[in-house]
């Protein structure tokens, strides 16, 4: 049983996956309180599925980027969760969930990309990971781009395209977190990945 978490943005994602099953699935919209309301949600979902906690094997927590406090509180829950039931822990980056989507789809040369501030976008090409201008995403080839945490809306206004928008949150995602989480369990406590301001001359 894998219980998958995420709370790097204003929206929780808790998730139980039996076998590669979803047996219990909820995005909600928290508002920054997962401080509040993450074990609860944990809670729910085990009771809502009739599962005992001790019969989770796996945690798949997202570790960023994301929300400085959301991803804090996230990955500690996570942390302590696996040490006290002594159970596998994986920590995924969005951009691995992405990058296995991409895959699945054969687009391996197209450039993921995530809102950071100041109007800037953490970008990963080839691998590569970097924060440019908005401007310098939209001077790109938008047919090979791939847009996270931006609602229809917010990337309209920017000058983006729906199309190119890629939910890693929703339900049917969630065959990618397991499928990027292969191989990558820990027993070493997560530790959050944040953003990093661009450096100025």
């Amino acid at each position: 049983m894998q219980l998958f978490l995420d709370t790097s943005t204003q929206t929780t994602v808790v998730a139980l996956v039996r076998k590669g099953e979803v047996i219990f699935y909820q995005k909600s919209h928290t508002q920054m309180k997962h401080s509040e309301l993450l074990l609860s949600k944990i809670e729910l979902a085990l009771k809502k599925a009739r599962v005992k906690k001790e019969a989770l094997e796996e945690i798949v927590v997202i570790k960023g980027p994301g929300s400085y406090t959301g991803l804090r509180v996230g990955l500690a829950v996570a942390n302590a969760l696996a040490f006290g039931l002594g159970i596998k822990l994986c920590g995924l980056t969005k951009f691995d969930v992405a990058e296995i989507y991409l895959e699945n789809n054969k687009e391996p040369n197209t450039i993921i990309a995530l809102p950071a501030f100041r109007d800037h976008f953490m970008k990963s090409e080839k691998g590569q990971l970097s924060i440019v201008p908005v401007k310098d995403i939209l001077r790109g080839n938008s047919s090979n781009l791939l847009l996270m945490d931006l609602s229809q809306d917010e990337a309209q206004k920017l000058g983006f395209k729906k199309e190119q928008l890629f939910d890693y949150q929703k339900k049917l995602s969630l065959s990618l977190w397991s499928k990027a989480s292969a191989g990558k369990f820990t027993k070493r406590e997560l530790v959050p990945f944040y953003f990093q301001a661009p450096k100025t001359t």
